[in-house]
């Protein structure tokens, strides 16, 4: 698939799927498929809040695994492929049915709006690499960051480094990752103000 389209209806059965071409497979319907499915080139999603597959996804060095709804299964995700979710339009919620492996180097686009923002839920065990990306942007002109917005949320806890300081967030000033106290999320903290300090 050279171009970019959308399949509304459901993929089903058992057999493996490859996405090829540098155009976006889009799946909005609510698919049952448990075969594999690898991200070979170009991008591939849910859209409408569906399900794209119940099956194993791989994402490669250079493509993009993206939407608003369910994929997975597990999913792993290579070194400088990419994370996103939403759609182009609006913020929205990328579901990992079941674990979500993150490669060193592993890259996540992320937007944000006046009340919302991109994030992603993860079924099963997140592993969390020591580095990689957040590419951050603000869908409507004059919107900022909340001061801690949820990014990640893990019905289990992280499989992750002590610390996040090896992540670099892109596109908002001074913005970090930090987990919550029990380690089944990763925020984004984006401080804002001045502090004065009066003796």
């Amino acid at each position: 698939i050279n171009g970019s389209s959308t399949f509304g209806g459901a993929l089903t059965g058992l057999g493996g799927l490859a996405k090829t071409g540098a155009g976006s497979f889009t799946v909005s319907g609510n698919s049952t498929a448990t075969g594999p499915v690898a991200v070979n080139a170009g991008a591939f999603g849910v859209a409408n809040g569906g399900t794209a597959t119940l099956g194993p996804v791989t994402v490669a060095t250079g493509t993009t695994l993206f939407g608003h709804g369910r994929v997975g299964g597990a999913v792993s995700v290579a070194s400088n492929a990419w994370l996103m979710a939403g759609s182009a339009a609006a913020c929205g919620t990328l579901q990992i049915g079941g674990s979500l492996a993150l490669a060193q180097g592993a890259r996540i686009a992320w937007r944000f709006d006046t009340a919302t923002n991109d994030s992603f839920t993860v079924g099963g065990v997140l592993s969390f690499p020591t580095n990689g990306v957040v590419s951050a942007t603000a869908l409507s002109s004059g919107a900022h960051a909340q001061a801690r917005a949820v990014l990640f949320a893990s019905s289990q806890t992280i499989n992750g480094p002590a610390t996040l300081a090896g992540w670099t967030v892109d596109g908002v000033n001074k913005a970090s990752l930090a987990y919550s106290d029990d380690r089944k999320l990763i925020y984004l903290r984006a401080p804002r103000g001045t502090m004065i300090l009066i003796r």
